[in-house]
């Protein structure tokens, strides 16, 4: 596997945060689904970093 670095990497892990982010404040999956424009939800799943703790609170 090709190791990814620079600014590629970044802008993707920014990504990630914010799907993480508009998640946590909005708890609507579908629109942070339709924000990263993904076509499957298992996609959007991925982009989601969220503990055990972050899935159960309201």
């Amino acid at each position: 596997m090709r190791q990814r670095t620079g600014e590629t990497t970044k802008h993707h892990a920014l990504r990630h945060a914010g799907a993480t982010a508009a998640y946590l404040a909005t708890r609507d999956l579908r629109a942070v689904q339709m924000f990263l424009g993904h076509a499957p939800m298992s996609t959007t799943q991925q982009h989601l970093h969220l503990d055990q703790d972050a899935l159960l609170t309201p």
